[in-house]
């Protein structure tokens, strides 16, 4: 193939310096198709979208043309883990192989990185508590060994735990914070700044042009951005536009004035008075889900009460924020407390202005601290497309973004201007490797017994090692007690362990069912787990009374066209990434079931038909028996 950029000819040819670096090495037409386009779109600073197919070598595909350009450049990833991926391995053999000149960095968020600060105060609270102790030992000491505060290196760690030891935008104090010089986060920003390339993740990429300024300067200024699983970006983005609040910050601000007094040295009559006014304070709104519930039919009501937990929330914290002044050289705690209240109070008086002025469109959930609040513009002022945030060009690339060649829907999310998008197809031989079983009966998702009789239809023909995706975790709950009365061989659900572990008992395994939710559709690999067989219960749709979507809809005022325009294409592009869950490599061989009768007999179901790769159907189960090789 004749490349633009010549110099992609010593990369991707048979003889190649990866061949001869990378055992295993497959020489993809593909992937040096991608590469072209990574690299052309990087010399002519244009923005573009690419889907290019699960097979092709996507990462290896950029990192290359990136490394070569000499270009500043940030890459977005959707997970932690593929951030990891992409430093660790693409990139590393990258660099050697095309740049050793070139440097990386990689960049997550806050509460990925201990805060030294809160490590340090946190020992008084674990007092009394035996288990939260041994863990804080084994934290203190690995602090100590480790270079980059970077909480992975740890692994697991108790949620609890981790709340206490890392902080957010909201909370860390920056250069006001006695424990600047040795934090983990800012070395890891102050390395991105001078990185010639940052892999961040897409919500550090959509926080660092809305709401953290300290990462601007790593991510932001760069000459291009190139987002990987872009599909993802557009409902990152509208999360961050539709403020959220809740009151989870009011057990650690307790927790804080109960340490304070002891820092102080004498118990202070004013900071116990105000601790024991944030306790009843939290009590209350614990309290608040009946009281909410019964006012639910009348938006006035739920407007006037939201508006009351703020203003209560509002006059506790000014009234802190007066206690603390004169007492702020007491304590560094004190100080950091002192400098938290006025980013939260400001926040609260303009959702508070929000709701009064119904200048917002707002959803409220129902939490075990309280209520959580979402808010977003009204009809008609718009929500911001990713392109027009700034002028850096951009390159968006999945494998799972068009609808059957058709790119109008993730464009439409991100640009109102037409963009070039190219679809390069995998090295995947779908009518070879794919055979699709129907079961025989057909029974309504909604019917009660949908999920019993899914399973008892599935388990005759189940292979030694399936893949099972659920759209819901009470139906994923309710199969696995099914299976587990009537299943020999394990099972490996989501939520029994980290999954990083799981995936890598069931890829030792034997045999088993791995079963997962909806971050499994998209956020796990099993390749070369030996995966025969994947079940997918019901078609992905999204639900409207998820607040985030709602908010979007009212937001673009849409007419009845909503399925049609957005939740029909969404779910097309789910359940086709559910589906890229199943064949890995070449060398793949498996049978795709799904259970929702809606796939063959709804008004839309071409739609979803067509998202898919071809491959044969049967009704057999002798067929699934002898493509498997199992007679």
């Amino acid at each position: 193939m004749v490349t633009e950029d010549k110099r992609l000819d010593a990369f991707f040819t048979s003889n190649g310096h990866l061949n001869k670096r990378l055992s295993g090495f497959r020489l993809r037409e593909a992937q040096q198709r991608f590469a072209v386009e990574v690299s052309s779109a990087l010399a002519r600073n244009e923005t573009r979208m690419v889907e290019a197919e699960t097979g092709i070598g996507k990462t290896l595909g950029y990192a290359i043309p990136i490394v070569l350009s000499d270009k500043r450049v940030v890459i977005s990833s959707y997970t932690k883990a593929l951030q990891d991926q992409i430093v660790n391995e693409d990139l590393k053999t990258a660099i050697e192989v095309a740049g050793p000149h070139r440097t990386v960095a990689i960049l997550k968020g806050r509460d990925n990185y201990v805060c030294v600060e809160k490590l340090k105060h946190l020992g008084p609270r674990a007092a009394g508590q035996p288990q939260l102790v041994r863990d804080l030992n084994l934290l203190n000491a690995w602090s100590y060994r480790t270079k980059t505060g970077d909480l992975s290196e740890i692994g697991t760690i108790q949620p609890e735990l981790k709340a206490q030891v890392t902080t957010t935008a909201e909370d860390c104090q920056g250069r006001h914070c006695s424990s600047f010089d040795r934090c983990p986060f800012y070395r890891a920003r102050d390395r991105a700044v001078s990185a010639d390339i940052v892999v961040v993740n897409h919500h550090l990429l959509v926080a660092s042009y809305f709401s953290d300024t300290a990462l601007r300067s790593a991510i932001l200024d760069r000459e291009f951005q190139l987002i990987d699983e872009a599909e993802h970006l557009p409902e990152i983005l509208r999360s961050a536009v539709m403020r959220r609040f809740d009151f989870s910050w009011l057990k650690d601000l307790i927790q804080d004035l109960a340490v304070a007094n002891k820092e102080v040295g004498s118990q202070d009559s004013v900071l116990i008075d105000i601790q024991q006014s944030f306790a009843d304070f939290s009590k209350k709104l614990s309290r608040s889900g009946l009281e909410m519930e019964s006012a639910s039919t009348d938006p006035a009501a739920i407007r006037e009460r939201l508006v009351d937990f703020l203003d209560s929330a509002e006059s506790l914290l000014l009234n802190l924020k007066s206690i603390l002044e004169p007492r702020q050289l007491q304590s560094r705690l004190v100080l950091k407390m002192l400098l938290s209240l006025t980013p939260r109070v400001e926040k609260i008086q303009m959702l508070a202005a929000d709701i009064e002025s119904q200048s917002a469109n707002l959803w409220y959930d129902l939490g075990a601290e309280g209520p959580v609040i979402y808010a977003a513009t009204q009809s008609g002022q718009g929500l911001p497309r990713y392109i027009d945030l700034d002028s850096t060009p951009k390159l968006f690339v999945s494998a799972t973004l068009s609808v059957a060649g058709d790119f109008t829907f993730f464009q439409n999310q991100i640009s109102e201007a037409p963009l070039l998008g190219l679809s390069i197809k995998g090295g995947f031989d779908y009518t070879q490797q794919v055979l699709g079983y129907r079961l025989g009966s057909d029974i309504a998702v909604d019917h009660d017994h949908f999920i019993s009789n899914l399973i008892e239809r599935v388990l005759p023909v189940l292979p030694s090692k399936t893949l099972m995706l659920f759209t819901s975790f009470q139906a994923l709950t309710e199969a696995e007690e099914l299976i587990r009365a009537r299943y020999s061989s394990e099972l490996f659900v989501q939520g029994d362990q980290a999954v990083g572990d799981l995936i890598e008992r069931f890829a030792g395994a034997r045999a088993g069912i791995l079963m997962g939710t909806r971050s499994f559709w998209q956020g796990i690999d099993v390749k070369n787990a030996g995966v025969e067989c994947l079940v997918i219960d019901k078609l992905p749709f999204l639900s409207r009374e998820d607040p985030v979507v709602s908010g979007y809809a009212q937001s673009l005022n849409v007419t009845q066209d909503w399925f049609t325009s957005y939740v029909l294409p969404d779910c097309a592009i789910r359940l086709r990434q559910g589906f890229g869950r199943l064949i890995r490599s070449e060398d793949d061989r498996a049978v795709f079931i799904i259970g929702d009768p809606r796939f063959w007999h709804a008004s839309y179901a071409d739609v979803l038909q067509r998202a898919l790769p071809s491959f044969q159907w049967t009704q057999a189960q002798s067929d699934v028996q002898q493509f498997l090789g199992k007679v």
